[in-house]
């Protein structure tokens, strides 16, 4: 014997049928769209995150140099020292290369003037980017 099940078809089932089956795709779509949309977001973050950091390290950089320009100001020769062969230059420069992407195409720059302007430029670019960023330090101290 042979059992048949009915089912009972209401007013206007045909009409229903499949809506939960769209019903499930609409909210699979809107969940996936949000997914990728906090994805998007923490890379964002991510790289804002970095920069910071470059600019962080260039600042502590730059203002170390400044400090052991101030430091050495009674020396005579300094600036033979800071001249980019010169042994206090040669130092800074190894440690901004370790501290900063990029720096080897775009290396750091300490200008003397003869009224003593003092100006210091960091310039890196990271790795995924096209266009460097540039951070400058300047002071006027008697040399």
């Amino acid at each position: 014997m042979r059992l048949r099940m009915r089912t009972r078809h209401g007013h206007g089932a045909g009409r229903q049928r499949g809506a939960l089956l769209l019903q499930s795709l609409i909210a699979v779509a809107l969940f996936s769209a949000g997914i990728v949309s906090l994805l998007l977001v923490s890379a964002t973050a991510v790289d804002q995150v970095s920069q910071a950091h470059y600019r962080a390290n260039a600042s502590l950089l730059a203002g170390k140099a400044l400090a052991q320009i101030r430091l050495g100001s009674n020396d005579a020769d300094l600036r033979k020292q800071w001249a980019t062969d010169g042994d206090a230059f040669k130092a800074w420069r190894g440690e901004v290369e370790a501290a900063l992407p990029g720096v080897g195409a775009l290396p750091p720059l300490i200008t003397f003037d003869t009224d003593g302007a003092i100006v210091i430029t960091l310039r890196w670019r990271a790795p995924a980017e096209t266009q460097g960023h540039k951070h400058v330090i300047a002071t006027r101290m008697p040399i």
